[in-house]
């Protein structure tokens, strides 16, 4: 009987133990499962600029149209459901080959490699992307807010960064991504999805507390977002206890 007992206890404690190791399991995912929504959330398309013809820069203005037709065919066929990604891959890379020195076709190839999950190769192309945008060809070209190019600029290369971080974010590199995500906050403060993924980042190195600041600004700027909520309450969750 009392044999009987004490395998009975220890029925009991083994249950308890896995219930307690499904908990921390489910909890771990949680996290993950909420960044995913986060991750999963479609890079947008670069932007197609119409210009008006000046006399005397015809020539000049022709390649400049086929250009912006070039990256409107591939943001088309990127917008089809179901996408279509040869087409959209065929029309980014004739507006490349048209203008090399603009950044808007590498984010075109960086965004439909990112939708196929090639991970390193929308990394790797986003990366060309931002440091082609510092250009100053690409400054004197781009738009601006309120009269002030540099801070058009720092605004979508902000943004553009952001892409990339999701990018190494998806390969687990999540110091790089901290690194990209530090840079994007700066340049881009108001962008709520910024301070998530940056907040995600930190987590994922168990930096809890500077995770818990990047995630509160996150719900700061975006205080309807229950995926923003519901990460901070599981990264205030993981502090150390006071």
């Amino acid at each position: 009987m009392r044999r009987q007992l004490h395998i009975f206890c220890f029925a009991i404690f083994l249950g308890l133990n896995s219930l307690a190791a499904l908990n921390r399991s489910t909890s771990a995912q949680d996290i993950r499962g909420g960044a995913w929504e986060v991750l999963n959330t479609q890079p947008k398309n670069p932007t197609v600029r119409r210009k008006a013809s000046r006399a005397g820069t015809e020539d000049k203005d022709r390649v400049s149209d086929q250009v912006e037709d070039a990256l409107a065919l591939g943001n088309s066929a990127r917008d089809t459901q179901p996408p279509r990604m040869a087409d959209a891959e065929r029309a980014y890379n004739l507006a490349k080959k048209l203008n090399p020195k603009d950044p808007r076709p590498y984010l075109g190839l960086a965004n439909i490699w990112y939708d196929q999950k090639h991970y390193d190769e929308s990394a790797q192309m986003y990366r060309q992307s931002i440091e082609l945008m510092t250009s100053a060809t690409y400054l004197t070209s781009a738009g601006t807010v309120r009269g002030n190019p540099a801070q058009s600029v720092a605004l979508q290369r902000g943004e553009w960064r952001t892409y990339l971080a999701k990018s190494l974010l998806q390969q687990s590199h999540f110091s790089e991504a901290e690194t990209e995500l530090r840079t994007a906050v700066s340049e881009t403060p108001r962008n709520p999805q910024s301070h998530a993924l940056l907040g995600y980042s930190l987590f994922q190195q168990k930096k809890y507390s500077e995770a818990t600041e990047a995630l509160r600004r996150a719900v700061e700027l975006a205080p309807d977002n229950a995926e923003y909520k519901r990460l901070l309450g599981e990264s205030i969750s993981r502090q150390p206890q006071k």
